[in-house]
């Protein structure tokens, strides 16, 4: 849909830097990795969509398989600059790609920690799937302040509630693991992860029978 406006504008003005910038996030958008670097580069004089170059650049970069130089070059442009919310993003994603998981940590806890209440659930939602992925921020307490912080959320969104069953579950609190995964399945009970964490959590505690219902209702979601 946005295309051919974009396409548009440039017919008349085929000098057009912004509708060629907006063309390339389009085309990205859609998963074209070549359409995307070929109308990138006719975005010569940016003026203040900088960011944006800089934001695609560096996924089409990592997206290339140098990850690493695409969070190098993002780090170069945060030395003279303050990265949007949007570039943090794409830092974490970089990272999560890159295996670096310092600079992933860094980025998920900035935007989870910064973002207005709006935008800040989704945030703090991918810090706990970071937490949850590594089992890093125990230490120093980033992990308990963070699922702490999924606890409201959790009753409305099955992914918080399932990754919440996992935190009290590694945290001895079986109680309320199976409580948030049973919480978690309610709310969708096609959420094939809950099912399996219940299944695997109702046989460690010698549950056979709520194990067994369990696996058969994986086995339905996923035919196998």
């Amino acid at each position: 849909l946005a295309e051919q406006p974009l396409q548009a504008a440039i017919q008349r003005n085929p000098s057009d830097g912004p509708a060629y910038l907006y063309l390339a996030w389009a085309r990205w958008t859609l998963g074209d990795i070549s359409g995307a670097r070929t109308a990138l580069q006719h975005v010569e004089r940016p003026g203040t969509l900088d960011e944006m170059v800089i934001g695609l650049q560096a996924l089409l970069r990592a997206q290339k398989g140098d990850a690493a130089g695409a969070l190098q070059q993002l780090d170069a442009w945060g030395a003279h600059h303050a990265l949007s919310p949007a570039l943090w993003g794409i830092q974490a994603q970089i990272a999560w790609q890159a295996g670096d998981i310092a600079q992933e940590e860094a980025a998920r806890w900035h935007l989870a920690t910064t973002l207005a209440l709006p935008d800040r659930s989704a945030a703090v939602l991918a810090l706990a799937d970071f937490y949850e992925r590594t089992r890093l921020g125990r230490d120093d307490g980033h992990a308990a302040w963070t699922f702490a912080q999924l606890r409201l959320p959790a009753t409305n969104n099955p992914q918080a509630a399932d990754l919440l069953a996992q935190w009290d579950w590694q945290s001895g609190d079986i109680a309320g693991a199976l409580a948030w995964a049973q919480h978690a399945v309610a709310l969708k009970p096609e959420f094939v992860a809950a099912h399996v964490h219940l299944a695997a959590w109702e046989a460690q505690l010698g549950d056979t029978t709520a194990a067994s219902l369990e696996a058969g209702r994986v086995a339905d979601l996923t035919g196998g």
